[in-house]
């Protein structure tokens, strides 16, 4: 674009949102089901391995957190939010859904299926699971960010725009 032009008003959007997803705030050590003292500093030190850039040894650690502690919903959504990031798809929904099998209602795993879906190229099954993230809850602003990505992909740009726009009125810093 040459200098002194004026971005499109959807082009402004999408720059305000691209900080939803580049921002590492998924990965949080929220209120963790965990049942032993181990397993919380195990869940604490793959959070910690993942900041600060080894993804690797981050999975690794989580994985044993949820072998240690197989019913840990927040282990598994944190480890599917790492995979995502790696662009492991597959095992990133594996994670969330294994999630959900234990949480149901956890919008945050719902959001991170819905995300994986959209990077695998399932648009019907990314359209689903975010429409029942923001059932659950319809403020988070990264599940009305990947609708909008969903709508964009299938050229809807009226229900992009309006999802983008809900993104920006429901985001708050520092939350999911």
């Amino acid at each position: 674009m040459k200098a002194g032009k004026k971005f499109p008003p959807s082009c402004a959007v999408l720059i305000c949102l691209c900080f939803l997803m580049i921002s590492p705030s998924t990965v949080t050590g929220g209120a963790q089901q965990s049942e032993t003292g181990s397993t919380r500093s195990e869940f604490a030190d793959a959070l910690t391995l993942y900041r600060e850039g080894s993804t690797a040894k981050a999975i690794e650690k989580m994985r044993e957190v949820v072998k240690n502690d197989p019913r840990n919903a927040d282990a598994y959504e944190e480890m599917g939010y790492i995979l995502l990031r790696k662009g492991d798809f597959d095992d990133a929904l594996s994670a969330f859904h294994s999630a959900l099998k234990i949480n149901p209602r956890m919008r945050t795993a719902r959001t991170g299926a819905g995300l994986a879906l959209y990077d695998k190229g399932d648009l019907d099954g990314a359209e689903s699971a975010l429409t029942d993230a923001l059932t659950l809850n319809p403020y988070p602003s990264r599940a009305h960010y990947a609708l909008g990505l969903v709508y964009e992909a299938r050229k809807d740009y009226r229900k992009a725009i309006h999802e983008y726009k809900e993104g920006l009125r429901t985001y708050k810093p520092g939350k999911k």
